[in-house]
Order: C-alpha cells, then sequence, then structure tokens
C-alpha cells in the first residue's frame, strides 16, 4: 500500500515521520479492537407496547423483539423471561458481541449463536433470578432446539465459542444490575 502523507506546506511528508504515524495509527486501532471499554452505566432500552410494536410483532410472529439497544418491542403482560432474554439481546448488541458473531460466523450463525447465548444465561440462572417453573421448562426446551440449530449449521468455531463465554460473565453482571440484584447475591 501506498501511503502519500503531505505536510501543509504541500511537500511530501519525510520517511521517519511517516512511519511513526502509521506505527501510532496501527496501536489506536489495535487498542480499539482489542480493548472496547465497557461504560460504567448502560441505559435501559426503550420498551415499546403500543400499537404499532403489536403490528410489528405480529408481522414477526414473535412475542417480543430487541431491535437494537435502544429499542424493545414487547406484547401485553409479558413474561419474567421473555423481559430477561430481550434485555439481554439488547446488552449483546451495546457489548458489540452479536458484531463479533458476525464477523466471525455471519448474519445466520450470528443470529442463532446469540438466541443460544440468550437461552443459556437464562437458563443457568434461572433459580437465582426466580423465574417460574413453567418458564424454566420453556427455556430448556429452547435451549435444546438452539443447541441442535447450532449443531445444523456446523457448530460454533473455537473462536466464536471463547468470545461468547468470555462474554457471557458480562451479559450476565449488566442484566443483574439492571435487575437490581448483586452479583454476589444467592
Amino acid at each position: 500500500m501506498l501511503l502519500k502523507i503531505r505536510i501543509s506546506n504541500g511537500r511530501p511528508a519525510p520517511r521517519a515521520m511517516i512511519k511513526r504515524l502509521v506505527r501510532s495509527m496501527r496501536r489506536d486501532l489495535r487498542g480499539s479492537l482489542h480493548r472496547r471499554k465497557e461504560p460504567d452505566s448502560v441505559r435501559l432500552p426503550n420498551i415499546y407496547q403500543d400499537r404499532e410494536a403489536h403490528r410489528f410483532l405480529n408481522w414477526c410472529r414473535a412475542a417480543a423483539c430487541c431491535l437494537s439497544t435502544e429499542t424493545i418491542f414487547l406484547r401485553q403482560n409479558p413474561s419474567r423471561s421473555t423481559l430477561l432474554e430481550e434485555a439481554a439481546h439488547a446488552l449483546q448488541f451495546h457489548l458489540g458481541i452479536y458484531n463479533d458473531a458476525v464477523d466471525i460466523g455471519g448474519n445466520l450463525l450470528a443470529d442463532v449463536a446469540m438466541e443460544y447465548m440468550a437461552a443459556s444465561v437464562l437458563h443457568q440462572h434461572a433459580k437465582r433470578w426466580k423465574l417460574p417453573a413453567l418458564e424454566k421448562n420453556e427455556t430448556s426446551a429452547r435451549l435444546r432446539r438452539f443447541r441442535s440449530a447450532v449443531r445444523r449449521h456446523g457448530g460454533l468455531t473455537w473462536d466464536l465459542r471463547l468470545k461468547l463465554r468470555r462474554s457471557a460473565k458480562s451479559l450476565v453482571r449488566k442484566l443483574e444490575s439492571w435487575m437490581g440484584k448483586s452479583s454476589m447475591d444467592g
């Protein structure tokens, strides 16, 4: 790659200056990619349950839908697990987990992996978060469905599995901070 940098007077920059600039740019880029800082406080997403939200959910044939870090559509009287799952999806978008999964496995595998991750987090913490027995059973069934879907897609690559495992802890921490629970509570 040919890089031409000109100083404000119009003359080409010396090679040493270009090398320093390129090195610092690479260092900055590497730092921003690998050491992504989490903001201390994550805003709760806006939850919509109006007529437009219901029309969209009917079109999607879903009970709830997380569109971004800031928007969740829910039906009236959602279950506790539905609310936690959609909050988990909003956090996945916010923490960059979804983008990492898309980079590694593409959109289809990323969607399945995010559903699998949310279901496994709910399944692991169902007792602690006091989910009713019916919702625990539904979560277990969904987790089995997503496991088989992941297998159908050829499984998760080792780097995606590692990223999901690492980010699950921060996901649980953020969800518990939203619920007002401490990570040390039993």
